[in-house]
């Protein structure tokens, strides 16, 4: 249940001593200085491989990142500090904790398995997981951890347990015991593939006496968060739980209530969830331009399409990059574009051609619709901006080119909810523009043509129609993204958190 913000000034007066002409802005200032004081180095301190329990690993992460750092957001917890399954449990498993954020579903969550079937699937999935990744597990040999090993055949599982966490409580080193060995895997996404269900997931806002009775997932190749703990019996194993997401970055759900019940403007929740950021105008940056190319893809992720229908309201050009060919057609003309062994064959009711030429559709400052296209919200979405068809043997690849801003409206619908209201939209927005700024400067789908994806491998992107709120948080927050150093931040956000973010350092 959400707390008016009356009533969460109240409980947030409670829980800092503090003279009586101090502010209630004051006290919630004093609240964030506290909760970043209780961060501590987490360098081995909840784990056992010390070398005295179990051997040391070799660090398979990545550095640490300054601005994304571990951020308390219960009322009144501690970051896990010392190696304590007990503990863990405890705080997995009670439904009464609050914070920013637990009015998720997500914030508390529960699933079971028989104990036969999922040691099946995880002798299964070890060496997949292998295969994607060696450094993704680890093998014991000699008394020493190996990896880059191939791995076919684990044997059969005989026992879990958690090696090591991070300060949120996340699982980072978790001990698989076969027949034939001792295996490592690591990193949370890893986890929860790991020991994924592939059944129905409970879930409980926090202060709940229960679970829900609906299930809030069923079926998933993943487990919501690797914030749990597991309880293996004689013939079921039971999975506690918390959050949704990898737990990095910007909770969105804690910024929602952060700003609808707590009253904190968008720059002080981005200050809370990326430290030592700055907010700066992009056109400050260098090597950033305003439009942005965005892959699309189809309902399964793929960037292949066949053949594609496409119209607008307005007139539409169509025209190649190298400028062989230029025409215009008049409003709401159907072009159909159909692949062929490295060619286009395009096709009005008045004209037809081949080419094997990149070349763009433009919409002319109206949207242009793929009428056999399907996305979350509909089987024929809009796009802003012009968009350039590529040949790719018996398929064809589509960028959708448009605005920076344009880019977001169809962005930030997608990734928040419009009841969390302008204020925690126009965190959203910023996070979004600075996630997408930093990719486009990174290069990270240079070979493919474009900056980024229209999947959660980038931003989702059109997946929900736009809104006038999110439009408004766009507008207020035109150009702004966070900087470390002058450099666009990697602005990683998820849903829910369990209590606490994680630093990035201990999740890849």
């Amino acid at each position: 249940m959400k707390i008016t913000r009356i009533a969460a000034s109240c409980c947030l007066a409670l829980l800092l001593v503090a003279c009586s002409g101090e502010s209630i802005r004051e006290k919630m200032d004093t609240f964030k200085v506290i909760q970043r004081r209780n961060v501590k180095p987490m360098d081995n301190a909840y784990s056992l491989l010390n070398g005295k329990d179990y051997p040391k690993v070799e660090n398979n992460f990545g550095k640490e990142v300054p601005y994304l750092q571990p951020i308390n957001d219960t009322k009144n917890q501690d970051f896990f500090e010392t190696y304590d399954e007990k503990k863990a449990s405890q705080f997995f498993k009670n439904l009464k904790i609050e914070g920013y954020g637990s009015n998720s579903m997500y914030w508390r969550w529960k699933t079971s398995i028989s104990k036969s079937s999922l040691f099946q699937k995880i002798a299964q999935r070890i060496p997949q997981i292998a295969a994607r990744g060696r450094k993704n597990v680890f093998v014991l040999k000699n008394g020493v951890w190996l990896n880059n090993q191939k791995i076919s055949d684990v044997g059969s599982v005989k026992d879990l347990k958690v090696l090591s966490r991070g300060a949120s409580g996340v699982i980072t080193h978790l001990l698989v015991e076969t027949s034939k060995g001792s295996y490592l895997i690591t990193k949370e996404y890893n986890i929860r593939r790991l020991l994924a269900t592939n059944g129905k997931v409970f879930g409980a806002r926090g202060g709940s006496s229960d679970y829900g009775k609906t299930a809030i997932a069923d079926g998933s190749p993943l487990l919501p968060s690797a914030s749990l703990v597991f309880e293996i019996g004689v013939f079921s194993v039971d999975i506690y739980g918390g959050g949704f997401g990898h737990g990095t970055g910007m909770i969105q759900y804690g910024a929602g209530d952060l700003a609808t019940n707590y009253g904190f403007s968008y720059k002080e929740i981005l200050n809370h969830y990326y430290t030592n950021a700055t907010l700066v105008d992009m056109d400050t940056v260098s090597g950033v331009e305003r439009n942005i190319k965005v892959g699309l893809t189809k309902a399964n992720g793929s960037l292949e399409h066949g053949q594609i229908f496409i119209t607008g309201s307005g007139k539409l050009r169509v025209y190649a990059e190298d400028e062989s060919f230029d025409y215009t057609f008049d409003p709401n003309t159907e072009i159909r574009i159909t692949p062929k062994v490295g060619k286009l064959y395009v096709k009005t009711k008045r004209k037809e051609f081949w080419t094997d030429k990149r070349f763009f559709i433009d919409g002319g400052g109206n949207y242009l619709l793929i009428k056999n296209l399907r996305k979350a919200h509909t089987n024929h979405p809009r796009y802003r901006g012009k968009i350039q068809f590529l040949p790719k043997g018996n398929f064809l690849h589509m960028i959708s080119v448009v605005d920076m801003e344009d880019y977001l409206k169809q962005v930030v619908p997608s990734e928040m909810p419009r009841s969390f209201g302008v204020e925690a939209l126009k965190v959203q927005a910023v996070a979004a523009r600075t996630y997408a700024i930093s990719d486009f400067l990174k290069g990270r789908y240079a070979a493919l043509g474009f900056h980024v994806k229209d999947t959660t491998e980038s931003q989702v992107y059109n997946n929900q129609v736009e809104n006038e709120d999110a439009n408004q948080a766009i507008e207020a927050t035109r150009g702004e993204i966070l900087v470390y150093q002058g450099v666009p931040i990697d602005a990683k956000y998820s849903s829910t958190s369990a209590g606490f973010t994680e630093a990035a350092h201990r999740i890849w």
